[in-house]
């Protein structure tokens, strides 16, 4: 019975012209989830960077204004706790 579903399937993505893949495939399972963490540091690192770079560009922008009235330092703890947050999610490295 499950051959007549694969049959099914396969006369569906061909119907639809996608690609009908035939057999097991080169690449292990253990191997995809290696990639896809590799792939994820690196997509995190990025990630992290750009947010340092995001909170230190606004603490300059709060920092350089004459006015240090109590929002713009509020605001300017925030931006800390939120990078804080997302340094202390998954290590990655």
């Amino acid at each position: 019975m499950s051959g007549q579903w694969a049959e099914k399937l396969d006369a569906s993505l061909s119907f639809n012209e996608l690609q009908v893949l035939a057999g097991a495939g080169k690449v292990s399972h253990k191997q995809a989830v290696a990639h896809a963490q590799s792939e994820y540091e690196q997509f995190a690192a990025l990630r992290r960077a750009a947010l340092e770079a995001e909170g230190e560009a606004y603490a300059v922008r709060m920092l350089g204004k004459e006015s240090t009235d109590e929002k713009s330092l509020g605001e300017l703890g925030e931006v800390a706790t939120r990078l804080a947050k997302k340094k202390g999610g998954r290590n990655v490295a």
